[in-house]
């Protein structure tokens, strides 16, 4: 048999002849890591399991989710690229699916949910959605066009930055103490329907707004550190992300004490296009300083001692101290009065089991009823005081828990949801509509084609409410994600500004041009790529004009 001729550099193949066209070095890099990491996985996953008399169906689950979960390494173009979202979205889905059965797996102890010869029904739906995910996020992509070269993007000045993003940050903060301290100390329906009708419509109103809010607050002041770096600035936010700490300690909210430093990470990456190294370590440092005293502290303040957020707050040093002398015995108690670690807490594998159980033998499908409040989310309670409204987790807990505080709320998850309410189809396609949503979004705000507030703000209100807020009710999650969008709109409507740039780069630093023709020299240094220079330079300045909302 003839082998087919080789062409060198120099010759061109006939007509007709196929050619074989090499992967970029970049998509083979890619395909490298990937299928190198998913080998170590599964070398590592199979000798664990093996030692440990570990079940096969774990096993098979947990390396099939993890390579579904890794499979936007195929993808990215870069860390801040249309494909940043995925990246996030997939961590995040590990960790709640993935994350407790690698641990057993690593360290032994209890078999989470699940556990047989075989994979689970459950199982099977999570790794499904996560595949209906990977679908849907391909089409958002696919629907949005790239910006040429050389278009214009719109930002904010730095002083804006600096005061609007202080302003909302700190109504914000006070919002969330004055309604989680003084308006509702106890996280019971008791004390807080007495909270809201002490308040009244209009006021509860204003409360709820500031609330909503305080977390566009931090990422404005996060944007504006990462953009314009400086030690005022790095005091600034590392200010911001201790008060946040004693916000949600005072409060007991996990999620407020750790949502600075998660969104000044996210912001850093996305505006840099690498890891905040240091960042992320100070933030895993903090994490595994932090936890226990939260835990001790809804353990042996709240719950033993039996005290509301007003009476801890009035005599914090005395909390201060129970929590720290009880930081490292909440884990070591026996039974049900050990506190969950950080990945039992986080893990939504066993609610979404319950679900698949459950549903549809003795538990009826929801039907959609709640996603009910989606058709109702712009229609404030200061107009429609009765507005319908579903407490999921609670009845979650009612309809599958069937014991215990009804003031609990267990989450089934946004999977866990979809499935109460439509079974198979209901993961499906529901699944697949998240992912096209958060792949048109990340398309639209890609941060390599254009660094701004309003991109950043869209991106990180899309991490916080549908990528980290996948574990609550989908309809609080996009409910409070619309409203923000709408808060974010407007805000770019009356703020941003038009800025081009000669080099054809979008989001540097406007540049005159001389600056620009110096740019364009050989080995020449841009002298407009300094935060000072972002600050100094002038540049013509029109007001923003409708057609261009957020981009």
């Amino acid at each position: 048999m003839r082998e087919a001729p080789t062409l060198n550099a120099t010759q061109t193949a006939p007509p007709g002849t196929p050619v074989e066209r090499p992967l970029p070095a970049s998509a083979r890099r890619r395909a490298v890591v990937y299928l190198a990491l998913n080998g170590t996985f599964l070398v590592a996953s199979v000798a664990l399991s093996m030692s440990r008399d570990g079940s096969t169906g774990t096993l098979i689950y947990l390396v099939m989710l993890f390579a579904l979960c890794t499979a936007p390494i195929l993808l990215l173009d870069g860390l801040n690229g249309r494909y940043a979202l995925l990246g996030i979205f997939t961590a995040m889905y590990f960790v709640f699916f993935g994350a407790l059965d690698a641990t057993g797996l690593l360290l032994g102890g209890a078999a989470p949910p699940g556990g047989g010869n075989f994979i689970s029904e459950a199982e099977l739906g999570i790794l499904c959605g996560a595949a209906a995910a990977l679908l849907g996020y391909r089409i958002g992509v696919a629907l949005v066009r790239p910006l040429p070269a050389g278009s214009a993007v719109y930002d904010w000045r730095p002083a804006t930055i600096l005061i609007v993003g202080m302003l909302v940050w700190l109504i914000g903060s006070a919002a969330i103490v004055y309604f989680q301290v003084f308006i509702v100390p106890e996280k019971t329906n008791i004390a807080t329907a007495r909270g809201l009708a002490a308040l009244g419509p209009v006021l509860t109103f204003a409360v709820m707004l500031g609330q909503m809010i305080e977390p566009m607050g931090l990422v404005i002041l996060a944007y504006g550190y990462a953009r314009y770096r400086s030690v005022p600035w790095l005091l600034l936010v590392l200010t911001m992300v201790a008060a946040q700490v004693a916000v949600g300690f005072v409060s007991d909210i996990k999620a407020v004490a750790m949502l600075a430093g998660i969104l000044v990470i996210l912001a850093r990456l996305l505006i840099d296009n690498r890891l905040p190294k240091g960042w992320m370590l100070g933030g895993a440092v903090l994490l595994l300083f932090s936890f226990p005293l939260f835990q001790a502290y809804r353990a042996d303040v709240v719950g033993a001692r039996g005290l509301n957020h007003f009476q801890a707050l009035m005599h914090l040093d005395k909390v201060l101290e129970v929590v720290i002398a009880n930081r490292d015995k909440v884990t070591e108690r026996p039974g049900d009065e050990r506190s969950q670690t950080f990945f039992e807490r986080a893990s939504l594998k066993g609610n979404v089991e319950m679900a698949f159980e459950h549903t549809g033998i003795d538990t009826p499908f929801r039907q959609g009823d709640t996603l009910v409040g989606l058709l109702v989310a712009f229609i404030p309670r200061l107009i429609w005081p009765d507005k319908p409204d579903v407490a999921v987790g609670q009845l979650f807990n009612k309809e599958f828990i069937r014991t215990g505080d009804p003031d609990t709320y267990i989450s089934p998850s946004h999977l866990g949801e979809l499935y109460w309410n439509f079974g198979w189809p209901g993961i499906l396609f529901g699944m697949t509509f998240i992912g096209a949503l958060l792949g048109f979004v990340a398309a639209k705000c890609n941060m390599a084609e254009g660094r701004s507030v309003t991109r950043l703000l869209v991106l990180l209100a899309t991490v916080k409410y549908a990528c980290l807020g996948f574990e609550g009710s989908i309809a609080i999650a996009y409910i409070v994600w619309l409203r923000s969008l709408g808060a974010i709109a407007l805000l770019h409507l009356m703020l941003a500004r038009q800025r081009t740039f000669a080099s054809g780069r979008l989001g540097d630093p406007p540049q005159t041009p001389g600056h620009a023709a110096q740019a364009r020299l050989p080995g020449s240094l841009p002298a407009a790529g300094t935060a000072a220079a972002a600050a100094l330079i002038p540049c013509k300045v029109p007001a923003p004009r409708y057609p261009n909302l957020l981009r």
